[in-house]
């Protein structure tokens, strides 16, 4: 065989390894990039749960002190509509349930906390569901507040967990913005607005004056209501001494 003959072939194996080599490349680029995009999905549609749950659990519980004040008036409140407090903790079981579905495609650290929250949060409705049996009488009362205790610690832990690890930041930024802003307006307002003690004053010392300058000028003097017709005529200028207006030739 020429020689010339086996150079063409080996160029022409080199050349397909190049353009093998050169189509896997793209393939694992195309890889990644769909990769990104279904983490960047998930991480969004995750944050997103997460925020409303954690909101929601802040608004059983409150703030840290007095501790266990605002969940016992929560369940209280609750225990005053139709079907108690079951809707608000099936809708906070599923909403983790929603979480746990996506962590298939999401970072590890957001799966981690995901997992963390589903768990927590269950133990603390298991604990809330314990403190809120009917067999329950007045003697066990320290063991009612024990696990209604136990089962805020454990939502507090699972917003905590939602915070550090589960929400974006840029949307945690965005509340804290939103947050700073609602404080400026209210500040604005409060600086901008006239308390009624101002306003009265005000409208006093406007009153004063406007007495004081009729009564120097003469023309009509403030009578109080207790003076009589003949002491207000007395003090009437008299006709010669009202200034007369200037005729125009």
């Amino acid at each position: 065989m020429p020689n010339w003959l086996d150079t063409a072939i080996a160029g022409a194996e080199s050349f397909a390894t190049v353009v093998v080599a050169w189509f896997g490349i793209l393939q694992i680029k195309r890889e990644r990039a769909q990769q990104t995009r279904l983490e960047r999905a998930a991480v969004a549609r995750i944050s997103g749960i997460a925020y409303l749950l954690r909101r929601q659990l802040l608004g059983w519980v409150g703030r840290p002190e007095p501790p266990g004040l605002e969940l016992a008036n929560w369940i209280t409140r609750s225990k005053e509509q139709p079907e108690g407090i079951n809707p608000e903790l099936n809708l906070a079981t599923q909403r983790a349930m929603d979480m746990l579905a996506l962590v298939g495609d999401a970072p590890d650290r957001v799966g981690r906390g995901v997992r963390q929250t589903y768990v927590t949060l269950l133990e603390g409705i298991r604990r809330l569901l314990v403190s809120v049996e009917p067999t329950w009488n007045s003697d066990d009362f320290e063991r009612v507040a024990a696990a209604r205790d136990d089962a805020e610690a454990d939502f507090r832990e699972v917003a905590r967990i939602l915070h550090d690890d589960v929400i974006d930041r840029q949307l945690l930024n965005e509340q804290a913005t939103l947050a700073r802003l609602r404080e400026d307006d209210t500040s604005d307002s409060t600086v901008l607005t006239p308390d009624s003690a101002s306003v009265e004053q005000e409208k006093s010392t406007q009153g004063r004056e406007s007495s004081r300058v009729l009564g120097v000028t003469g023309i009509i003097e403030p009578v109080r209501a207790e003076t009589s017709w003949w002491e207000f005529m007395k003090r009437w200028p008299s006709r010669g001494k009202v200034p007369e207006r200037e005729r125009l030739d």
